[in-house]
């Protein structure tokens, strides 16, 4: 039959008998390495060194401010709504951090090492807002600014490419 644009139940050419083209290699019983003679470690054996574990999830016994956390962590309270932000360096943030912080997430700095601890606000009104805690490289905690005015904003947090 024709080519035709339209479907048909009936195929346009008979099926091959043969393969369409010929293997590239023939087939071998030969081996393609010779056996390793190196010996082998036991199956109990570390393939990494074991360290004594510094993080105990669900071991709650380290008082931290006003939070109990697992064994292994540390804490430090950095800002509550409604207050200006103490920076590392003595200095203090021109606003206040945002009432109702909610859905959070760390994003990394472009270029220096840095990230930002972004959360938004669950405020009405379009009294909300999204504001990023501003840390160095160090960890040390050099700046905060507020972003978005919002109502609500009960989702958030960080994209496949590192935005809020």
């Amino acid at each position: 039959p024709a080519p035709t644009s339209e479907p048909t139940a009936v195929p346009t050419a008979a099926p091959s008998p043969a393969p369409t083209s010929a293997p590239t290699t023939a087939p071998s019983s030969a081996p393609t390495q010779a056996p390793s003679t190196a010996p082998t470690p036991s199956p109990t054996a570390s393939p990494i060194p074991l360290v004594a574990a510094t993080y105990v999830p669900g071991d709650l016994t380290v008082q931290c401010e006003s939070l109990t956390l697992s064994t292994g962590l540390e804490c430090r309270e950095l800002t509550f709504r409604g207050q200006k932000i103490q920076f590392d360096d003595g200095t203090k943030s021109s606003v206040n951090m945002h009432a109702r912080p909610d859905g959070a997430a760390v994003i990394p700095h472009e270029s220096d090492g840095g990230w930002f601890y972004t959360s938004n606000s669950e405020v009405n009104n379009n009294n909300g807002r999204v504001g990023a805690l501003r840390f160095n490289s160090t960890g040390h905690l050099i700046g905060y600014e507020r972003y978005l005015t919002t109502s609500r904003n009960c989702g958030g947090g960080r994209t496949p490419w590192n935005t809020w």
